[in-house]
């Protein structure tokens, strides 16, 4: 599935690497990589997250990444992630060591269990900073994984896939 999703987006990934390289020629402070890979921890182990680069060395948001973020394109690249197993479609958000850290010693058992996603139960919910909030989301998505009723998750995977898709599709992001 997400190997068929790698070659589906791979035209449009062509188009935002074009678009950053034509600012690059422009911009001198947007040449940098057209990607970076940010550590995160997934299910308790570290690998490192795909995404494409928006900002400038400097850290300030480049053109293309300003639309890049805004529409949160720069996650596609993590479609690389689940194709070779470091995450999967949906789960909760893999995290940096350090958070991951914390959320542990508050008790955050969820991200200790789960491999960590591009669309999850928090991701349709962008804009919500309550930890509260996603801890109990994806505390009821674990819930739902070990009750082991197939349908109910595959029902719950498609509406975080779709609510996913609807907040990229608002273009409400940074």
């Amino acid at each position: 599935m997400a190997l068929v999703a790698l070659v589906l987006l791979s035209p449009f990934c062509l188009l935002i690497v074009a678009a950053m390289g034509v600012e690059a020629l422009f911009n001198p402070q947007a040449r940098a990589s057209f990607f970076i890979r940010g550590p995160r921890v997934s299910a308790g182990r570290p690998f490192r997250m795909w995404k494409f680069r928006t900002t400038s060395p400097e850290g300030s948001a480049t053109w293309c990444g300003h639309y890049v973020r805004r529409w949160y394109l720069d996650e596609i690249p993590q479609i690389l992630n689940i194709v070779i197993g470091q995450m999967s479609l949906v789960g909760p958000r893999p995290c940096e060591q350090e958070a991951y850290d914390e959320l542990l010693k508050k008790g955050w058992s969820a991200k200790k269990e789960l491999i960590g996603g591009w669309a999850g139960p928090v991701q349709g919910h962008k804009g919500r900073s309550d930890a509260n909030i996603r801890r109990q989301l994806e505390t009821d998505y674990l819930h739902l994984i070990k009750k082991g009723d197939v349908w109910m998750l595959f029902l719950y995977d498609f509406r975080c896939i779709r609510e996913t898709l609807r907040t990229m599709g608002r273009g409400e992001g940074p």
